[in-house]
């Protein structure tokens, strides 16, 4: 059975009350989406987080082996120079 309104102030106030349920409704989904969003861009900025310290650790790791390479070459060239006598000096005596 449809109601009726039985005053133009009444359906004002009926029409006030839609627009306010209407825009509540709109504003609670347009929030809900808006915390959705925050949330990804959350999410996205800890990957980005994640992928940087994962990229600064293998750069580290990399300069720690290049500075262990360059350390043996030169432990090695020194080594293979003292076998060899290559790096001793001997005094002539000026006899």
């Amino acid at each position: 059975m449809p109601t009726y309104l039985s005053s133009v102030s009444d359906r004002e106030s009926q029409a006030a009350w839609v627009s306010k349920l209407t825009k509540s409704y709109y504003q609670d989904d347009q929030q809900a989406k808006l915390m959705h969003l925050q949330a990804e861009v959350d999410s996205l900025l800890q990957q980005l987080e994640n992928l940087k310290n994962q990229r600064i650790a293998e750069t580290n790791q990399k300069n720690k082996s290049i500075l262990i390479s360059r350390w043996a070459e030169k432990f090695i060239t020194m080594s293979l120079r003292t076998a060899k006598g290559g790096t001793r000096r001997v005094r002539s005596n000026p006899e």
